[in-house]
Parts: C-alpha cells; structure tokens; sequence
C-alpha cells in the first residue's frame, strides 16, 4: 500500500510549482513537469493572446473594410452632394417667376442695339438743331432734303396741331412701351428676328422720348417730297421704328407660316 506521506510532498511541490511564476528554475525532478505545466499553461495563455491579437487584427480588418465603406459613404456624399449642385442649378426657377429664357446671357446683345440706335438718333438731332435754322432746308436730292422741323406730335407729325397735352400723352405711352419691350425682349432673347424688331422699337421710342422730356418736341430733319407732295419730315427714331414694326408683321408671318407646316408644334 503506497505512503501516502510520501506524495504530499510531491502535491506541495507541484501546487508550488503551479503558483511558481515561470522566471523561477525548477530544483526537483518532480518540480521539473511543474515548468513544463507552466509552460503548457504560458502556452494556452500565448494561445489566447495570439487569438487576441488575431481578433485584435480581425477587428482591426474590420475597421480597415469599413473604412472603405466609410470612405464610400463619403464618396456617396459628395455624389449626393455634387447631385445636389447639379439640382441648385434647377430649370424650376423660371416655372416660379414665369419666365422661360432662352439665353437670358444674349439679352445685352439687343440692349446695346438699341442703345445705338438712340445715340446715333440723339447726335444726328443735335447736329442738324445747330446747324440749320427753324425752317432751312438743304437740296439733296430732286425727291429730299435735310432739313429742321419740331414736331409736338407722334411720329410723322400725328396729333401735331394738339395744344401741348399731347407732349405728357406720348411721353406717357412711350414710356410704358419701353417696359413692355424689355418684358418681351427678356423673354424672347432666342428670337432673333422678333427681338431686333423690339430692340428697333425701343431705340426709336427711347430717342423720342428724350426729345420730349428735353425740348418738348421732337426734332424731324429727313424730308421726302416729289412736286408739290411732301412727306412728313422724320427723324433716325421713327426710320428706326418703322422698321421694327416690318420686322414684327414679317416674325408674324413666318410663325404662321411655321405653323401651318407644322401643326403640332403650334
């Protein structure tokens, strides 16, 4: 029968030897499996830090393909965002005021067209007024002749013989023809034919206007007659008129014609 006095030692030996840290060398033969244990049970533990380490670096992975998502995420945002700047430049902004332009950059073309139809109206008027007198006229022609007229009327002397309330009524009149044409001319800057018609209009209307506000007359110096017939003398303003209203009746036509060709276009 073994002595069971003779193992206790080696339990003691191999209890200590388990609770020994693993930096103390073993003395027994016995105490020689308790490193080995402790070793085994480092083992385990380094087993359980690499695991660590491994889900360290899982986690780490982790992270690093969820940076890509993050970074997709980010790239969806600046799409949605660029999407976004796309959509600021929306096509809604004309449905809220009610305004459609077609080439709303374009509008200064005919503004400066008619610009020079007022200049050159207001420094022909200038000249002639200081150089021929009330009445002069000059020969140029058998058929016209340059000459200096005020007429108080509309164009062509209309309403000429009126007793000055007619100088505030055309004024009036032109004034809000010039509103009306700049509506018009905004909203149908790609209409070339239509809006060179408005912008002769408006130059004309422009020039006479400055006439009546200034002198309360406007200046006419182009006389056309034949014998005894004589035309009502003009200026640059009303040629200028008078043209853009043959370029509207001849846009008109077009468009009719335009839609006779093509119905469903309207």
């Amino acid at each position: 029968m073994p002595d069971i006095g003779k193992q206790r030692p080696l339990r003691d030996s191999t209890d200590k030897a388990v609770d020994t840290p693993p930096s103390r060398p073993a003395s027994t033969a016995h105490g020689t499996g308790a490193p080995v244990r402790s070793g085994q049970h480092e083992s385990t533990g380094s087993g359980e830090s690499v695991k660590a380490a491994q889900h360290t670096g899982t986690s780490a992975g982790a992270s690093v393909k969820s940076g890509p998502r993050a970074g997709t995420g980010a790239g969806a945002s600046v799409s949605a965002a660029q999407h976004e700047g796309k959509a600021g430049i929306s096509p809604a902004a004309p449905e809220a005021t009610g305004v459609v332009p077609r080439g709303t950059n374009r509008l200064w073309r005919w503004l400066v067209l008619a610009a020079l139809i007022v200049l050159l109206d207001q420094v022909t008027k200038i000249w002639f007024d200081g150089n021929l007198q009330f009445g002069e006229r000059w020969h140029i022609l058998p058929f016209f002749d340059f000459t200096l007229l005020y007429n108080t009327g509309a164009a062509f002397s209309f309403l000429a013989d009126g007793h000055g309330w007619q100088r505030w009524f055309f004024t009036a009149i032109a004034i809000g023809a010039v509103g009306l044409i700049l509506h018009l001319l905004r909203r149908s800057v790609g209409e070339p034919l239509f809006c060179t018609a408005l912008a002769c209009i408006l130059g004309g209307a422009v020039g006479n206007v400055i006439d009546r506000i200034q002198h309360g007359h406007v200046i006419d110096f182009l006389l056309f007659y034949w014998n005894t017939w004589f035309f009502p003398a003009f200026n640059i303003a009303d040629v200028s008129i008078t043209i853009g209203a043959i370029l509207l009746v001849l846009d008109e036509l077009l468009r009719m014609r335009r839609q006779r060709r093509n119905p469903s276009k309207g």
